[in-house]
């Protein structure tokens, strides 16, 4: 008997709307996303911050830290490039002084597109 198999829809959650590259995610999301990541690095770095007038100290933790805050808030740039139908690598433009602003608020503020494209079925989901 020969079946042929559906691919599995995968619902979107925390960690893949935190931390995947693929699929789309549309302007709410974003910002969201955004914002609680940015208040948690925040908070997390806080016991980080220099006392007095001792020179900042990167240690390791710090560094976690910043990795993974960087990370998720790459992840959420990309999705947002997948909805508009642009490629993910575009999301190095966040790297790029001044240019970044203008990025980040383009991503935030332009609707996505409407339907499928070639990066998933709908904002907020997977490619399946």
């Amino acid at each position: 008997m020969n079946q042929t198999r559906r691919p599995v829809r995968k619902d979107p959650s925390v960690l893949w709307v935190a931390f995947g590259f693929d699929g789309r995610i549309s302007r709410e999301p974003f910002w969201l996303g955004f914002l609680f990541v940015t208040l948690l690095a925040s908070v997390m770095l806080t016991p980080f911050r220099p006392q007095g007038d001792d020179p900042v100290m990167v240690n390791l933790g710090f560094l976690m830290i910043l990795v993974v805050a960087l990370w998720s808030e790459l992840a959420l740039a990309v999705k947002r490039l997948h909805d508009r139908g642009l490629s993910g690598w575009l999301a190095v433009l966040l790297f790029v002084p001044v240019l970044n602003l203008v990025v980040f608020v383009v991503l935030g503020l332009i609707p996505g597109d409407k339907g499928p494209n070639a990066f998933g079925p709908a904002p907020n989901t997977r490619k399946p």
